[in-house]
């Protein structure tokens, strides 16, 4: 009986001793890591933008009404590029423009180019689409004839007080004179509604017929008419 009562109180004391003790864990080697962050308070204090721009959280962007277009903001009424015209059309000066296709060409969206329209084929010999009933070369035409080729014309008129008009041909020139000044008129290419043209190797793209370009104050130009001609065999 005595030893069983001195295990009973040797083990009393063992865990008595146990659960006095304290664990105090530390972090090894630790070490107090300060950060100094500097947060400016308005982050568009030191930001100048362009114009039709404000800035929001230090980054220009474009105000109400207008949009980004290259490194400035421009109406969202102006077109950037071809994707913000209708189809067909093209993007010239923040303007949309319609696709302006030669004589007997319209335009394919999937090619994205002009094309012969259905009653005209291309005639590698004249390098342009022509009617189909229109020769192209000279063995269209069978002997002793020849063949004379599609050609398209205009008619460019200068209306200074008193109107002046020439007709010419396509990749061909004439010249007016206005208040002693000599204006060259190189015609490039010729539909039916539209010329492309230059005024003293100045371009003049896409123009529509009958519709007046200020050259002076007091000189007004437009395109009178266009048509085709030729295309039709001849005696040699």
């Amino acid at each position: 009986m005595k030893y069983i009562l001195s295990i009973l109180i040797i083990s009393l004391l063992l865990i008595s001793a146990c659960s006095s003790g304290t664990i105090d864990a530390r972090p090894i080697d630790a070490k107090v890591i300060e950060v100094d962050v500097n947060v400016k308070e308005n982050l568009c204090d030191d930001v100048n933008c362009n114009d039709n721009q404000y800035c929001v959280s230090g980054e220009c962007v474009c105000n109400d009404g207008f949009k980004q277009c290259n490194n400035e903001c421009i109406s969202e009424s102006y077109c950037c590029n071809a994707g913000d015209c209708e189809l067909g059309e093209f993007c010239e000066n923040k303007n949309c423009r319609k696709q302006v296709c030669p004589f007997n060409q319209i335009y394919d969206p999937k090619k994205q180019e002009c094309v012969c329209d259905k009653e005209s084929s291309w005639c590698d010999m004249q390098q342009k689409c022509i009617p189909r009933s229109n020769c192209c070369v000279h063995s269209d035409c069978g002997n002793d004839r020849a063949c004379s080729p599609t050609y398209f014309m205009t008619s460019v008129c200068i209306d200074d007080g008193r109107e002046k008009c020439r007709s010419t041909l396509e990749g061909q020139n004439v010249y007016f004179t206005v208040n002693s000044k000599s204006y060259e008129i190189v015609i490039i290419s010729v539909s039916s509604d539209f010329v492309s043209l230059t005024i003293n190797k100045e371009p003049l793209d896409a123009h529509p017929i009958n519709v007046p370009y200020q050259i002076t104050e007091n000189a007004k130009l437009y395109i009178e008419s266009t048509k085709t001609a030729g295309g039709v065999c001849r005696e040699e």
